[in-house]
């Protein structure tokens, strides 16, 4: 059995025998998740041939830009991208890439070195920024359709610049696609949504002809129940998100913070 394959079943087990919910009913270990497809037949003959053994790297971290000292002890690394580093110069390989605004949004930097990255980077991949980039991707996709919606602004949160606008979330029940977007927004041109609107729809039969948007907005549909949007104008204070500092930060649970 390849040391590949042996590392695989331990991730499983692990997974199933201690990610389990809390009290507070989510995972205690919160992560993202990163996905490739293997076809089986050339990936098995692949571990057959190489016994599981990728290319390894050191990829040291250092505290500061006179490198000098490790942030975290510097270890061997392999990367699970480099898997078409081991098929025959034969074999068909191909990637898809997208922009980054409609796919990619990382979030594992703290307040501290979020704010080092942006100085660095433009992207601080912190909690916040993070929030605001799946917000910002629904906004996007909702102009390419041709609704009005009003543009973000720089605001900082715990030092981290981060682009604060309408808060769009549609769930994977509701659309997933572009053309799913078209087809329930129907007049795009007809909707319109504010800089501090907040708008959630969930559920599959539900469409947007007319709205005029000025605050919050929670549309859930049950399964079998059709939602129609029209000519709907809706004001009021909306969601506003409130910044942790240091005078509320300790009465804030440490999940949130």
């Amino acid at each position: 059995m390849s040391v590949l394959l042996l590392l695989v079943l331990f991730v499983c087990w692990f997974i199933i025998s201690s990610d389990v919910p809390d009290q507070s009913g989510f995972s205690p270990y919160p992560g993202n998740t990163n996905a490739l497809v293997f076809r089986a037949e050339p990936y098995a003959a692949t571990l057959e041939s190489t016994g599981g053994l990728m290319p390894e790297f050191v990829n040291p971290k250092f505290k500061d830009d006179t490198k000098t000292a490790f942030k975290k002890p510097t270890r061997l690394e392999c990367m699970m991208q480099d898997y078409p580093r081991l098929l025959s110069r034969d074999s068909r390989v191909g990637f898809t890439q997208l922009e980054r605004w409609c796919c990619f949004a990382a979030c594992k930097n703290n307040a501290a070195d979020a704010a080092s990255q942006f100085e660095k980077t433009g992207f601080a991949e912190s909690a916040s920024t993070a929030e605001a980039a799946t917000y910002k991707m629904f906004a996007d996709k909702l102009r390419q359709i041709g609704a009005h919606i009003a543009p973000s602004e720089l605001k900082e949160f715990g030092g981290v610049p981060t682009q604060v606008g309408p808060k769009i979330v549609l769930s994977p029940s509701f659309a997933m696609t572009m053309e799913e977007l078209k087809r329930k927004f129907l007049s795009p041109g007809k909707v319109t949504m504010s800089a501090k609107s907040t708008l959630h729809l969930d559920g599959r039969d539900i469409e947007v002809k007319s709205l005029d948007l000025d605050g919050t907005l929670i549309v859930k549909a049950a399964p079998g129940a059709h939602v129609v949007i029209d000519d709907l104008k809706v004001e009021n204070e909306g969601w506003v998100l409130d910044p942790i500092s240091g005078e509320n930060g300790d009465s804030i649970s440490e999940a949130l913070r």
